[in-house]
């Protein structure tokens, strides 16, 4: 996981070979680099990453890896909208559903695993509106995009999308002749 985060290209999202582009704001840089200098505060390990890249022009962030040594790091409890990767170990699949749960936000979850029953008892156990298997993001088009808790209300995206702008209404219509 390392070599595959070091490696990842950023810079202008319009050019060709580039894997992520800038952050919305500079605010956006400074909120993200907060939360690593916080979770480096309180010992988590800095793999690959942790700085603002102010050297390519824009509101870049250095694509990051963080090896997390608690549950309780603001990283794990908040949305991050930033390159950010953290990594906890658990010592079993109970304790990593709680602590994955133990936030207010349910927008995304992801699960790097090849045990299809591990897929389906973690899937279950999470309260994530969207969860991404083997895969680095869940956002498509014709998928339902939204989450969970204070994670937004709805979902945008294919007909859950047109879904959340129409009104259901059930007429009966009985005993009339035309």
């Amino acid at each position: 996981l390392e070599a595959k985060v070091a490696a990842v290209r950023i810079g202008d999202g319009f050019e060709t070979g580039i894997d992520v582009g800038p952050l919305i704001h500079d605010d956006a840089v400074e909120r993200v680099d907060g939360l690593v200098r916080s979770a480096r505060d309180a010992g988590a390990r800095i793999v690959v990453g942790g700085q603002s890249r102010v050297d390519l022009g824009g509101s870049f962030y250095a694509p990051t890896l963080i090896e997390g040594d608690s549950f309780g790091l603001d990283l794990a409890c908040n949305e991050i909208f930033g390159p950010i990767a953290t990594v906890y170990r658990a010592k079993d699949e109970a304790e990593m559903i709680r602590a994955a749960n133990d936030t207010p936000y349910g927008l995304a979850a992801y699960l790097y695993t090849n045990d299809v029953g591990r897929v389906h008892r973690i899937s279950e156990g999470l309260d994530f509106g969207m969860i991404g298997i083997n895969a680095p993001t869940v956002g498509a088009a014709s998928t339902p995009f939204g989450g969970m808790k204070q994670s937004g209300i709805g979902r945008e995206g294919g007909k859950w999308g047109v879904e959340e702008f129409t009104e259901l209404k059930y007429v009966l219509l009985a005993g009339v002749e035309s």
